[in-house]
């Protein structure tokens, strides 16, 4: 941390038992709670405790501090509302009773509880073989029950974990029903993930032949359909990582950009498998406005990325013109290497908040997966400027459920990744892995769960402190790439979600809010909504809750 002469910097209160360690490194500083400061000098180093508000003060000269913020080890067997403890069965009829107790827990989740979970105490059995008992005499026949999802977690008592689990995809409102021919076949795909399940051998064998065409569009919808089915596809596009630029900033100063939080170079390669990735690409295509024959619409795309949703959009429209602007240097290489030679894509490396369009006004807007990477004020200000009245911008992102406090946010947060990661939480065969993947695939299948356990029941903080555990022990594992089994590209997207994850409980580069508010911020620029749906639901029942959401707005 750097601070100029005399500034003052104030903390709010971090989770409970969070502690600081401080050390000065230049200058002098009047550091910790408000009613117990410490004064240290260069060279000095002080712990406190940060569970409540603290501050930094500088003295007369520029002060340098390595800060140092430990989060306290949450433990599985932490107590929630939503617990129910039993002895190991020992007997037949041991097991008959807890089969009976399953039975009306499903019923009491299906109709509205949050949640339970039973813990099973005083276990005989390894972890192995506790969890495949439980498997076989508790779950043998509700797997496939659409409305519930299960999970055993061992890494303490061995545990059952029964959560609600609402319809994932929404039935997609067509934005432009007066261009019923575009992408016509895409539209039918996405729709084929709505089905709760599909028995037709020769439709799952057409879904796998397009799932490995070369349109990537229409591969990453047959994909998620099959995925969805249970039986999990990697489509054309998905790749393994060829570089690594997370955490290695060449910049001198304190600016931090995505690609200081997110390996960007993982998510070009892997963001394909994010559930309904495409669908967005899709619905952009049919709600761009389209102008006279042979007459281009020239389109700005702010937060381009890597520009897999744009590639995908340029599939099913032949008549855009796009300026695809992304501020990171690492995203900017990987668009510029993709549409190389490709007169429709001009790539300008700039945020669109500090875009210049030189005088030049778009006829529409695009963003997908990138409002929530800068301040959504500015991001609205930005586009702005850039388009004529009346133009429209085409909004897609993820977005959490509604809050009203720091402590709800985080929950609401945590919960919205951590939905994204158990649903695509698919078996891998061990044998075939390396002890790294294998490492990652066991680990995932047990804190995803028990975190989002914490998170939905309220406990953000205990999620929180195992979250930014279990990201640091993810950074130790060297994994390999190409990764040791081609389904190991759901859990490296598990990585990218965690790392997004904690960006956005710290504020660095990801900065969701909710669907209202996004529209709140938009009308504060000049935006109207003229249409929205949340495409695919992470968390709440309400289609304002968290999830994928999709906007058209139109600038005034």
């Amino acid at each position: 941390m750097d601070l100029s002469e005399g500034a003052t910097r104030n903390s709010q209160a971090h989770n409970e038992l969070v502690e600081e360690h401080v050390t000065v490194l230049s200058g002098s500083v009047v550091v910790g709670p408000q009613e117990a400061p410490l004064c240290l000098p260069a060279g000095e180093s002080r712990r406190f405790r940060a569970d409540s508000p603290h501050f930094y003060r500088a003295g007369q000269d520029p002060a340098r501090l390595l800060v140092t913020i430990v989060y306290p080890l949450v433990h599985d067997d932490a107590a929630t509302p939503f617990d129910l403890h039993f002895k190991w069965p020992e007997h037949r009829d041991d097991w008959e009773g807890i089969r009976r107790v399953v039975e009306r827990v499903c019923i009491e989740v299906q109709n509205g509880v949050e949640l339970y979970r039973i813990i099973f105490g005083e276990c005989p059995l390894s972890r192995p073989e506790a969890r495949a008992r439980l498997d076989s005499e508790l779950l043998a026949n509700r797997k496939s029950e659409q409305p519930l999802r299960f999970f055993i977690l061992d890494n303490a008592s061995p545990s059952l974990v029964v959560f609600a689990r609402p319809s994932r995809f929404a039935r997609l409102r067509d934005p432009a029903p007066s261009q019923p021919a575009i992408a016509a076949e895409a539209w039918r795909l996405a729709d084929m993930a709505r089905r709760p399940q599909i028995i037709d051998l020769e439709e799952i064998e057409r879904l796998r032949i397009v799932a490995r065409s070369s349109s990537l569009l229409n591969a990453a919808l047959a994909a998620e359909a099959l995925t969805a089915f249970g039986l999990p596809t990697i489509p054309t596009g998905v790749a393994h990582k060829t570089q690594t630029t997370i955490g290695e900033p060449e910049r001198g100063d304190d600016i931090v950009l995505f690609e200081d939080r997110i390996d960007v170079d993982a998510y070009e390669a892997y963001e394909l498998v994010h559930p309904a990735y495409a669908r967005q690409s899709l619905l952009a295509a049919r709600a761009l406005p389209t102008r006279k024959p042979y007459q281009p619409l020239n389109v700005i795309d702010a937060g381009s990325g890597p520009g897999l949703p744009l590639q995908m959009l340029l599939e099913a429209r032949s008549d855009l013109m796009i300026t695809a602007v992304d501020p990171s240097e690492t995203a900017f290489r990987h668009l510029s290497q993709r549409f190389a030679g490709n007169a429709r894509v001009t790539p300008v490396m700039a945020g669109i908040d500090s875009y210049d369009p030189e005088n030049m006004l778009f006829d529409a807007a695009l963003s997908i997966g990138a409002s929530h990477h800068l301040d959504t004020s500015s991001f609205f200000r930005g586009v702005g400027r850039c388009l004529r009245p009346g133009a429209t911008f085409v909004l897609s992102d993820e977005m959490i459920s509604p809050f009203a406090s720091a402590s709800e946010r985080r929950s609401n947060l945590i919960a919205h990744h951590l939905q994204y990661i158990v649903d695509t939480l698919i078996s891998v065969p061990d044998e075939s892995l390396d002890p790294a993947d294998r490492i990652l695939a066991d680990r995932m299948r047990q804190e995803a769960p028990a975190c989002l356990l914490f998170a939905r029941a309220g406990f953000g903080d205990m999620a929180t402190s195992r979250l930014r555990g279990f990201l640091q022990e993810i950074a130790s594992l060297n994994l390999p790439e190409p990764a040791s089994h081609p389904f190991m590209a759901f859990y490296r997207f598990h990585v990218l979600e965690l790392q997004a994850l904690v960006a956005g409980l710290d504020y660095e580069v990801e900065q969701k809010t909710h669907a209202r508010r996004l529209l709140e911020l938009a009308d504060h620029a000049g935006f109207e909504c003229i249409d929205h749906q949340r495409i695919f639901a992470t968390h709440g029942e309400s289609e304002w809750d968290g999830g994928t959401h999709f906007f058209v707005l139109r600038r005034l």
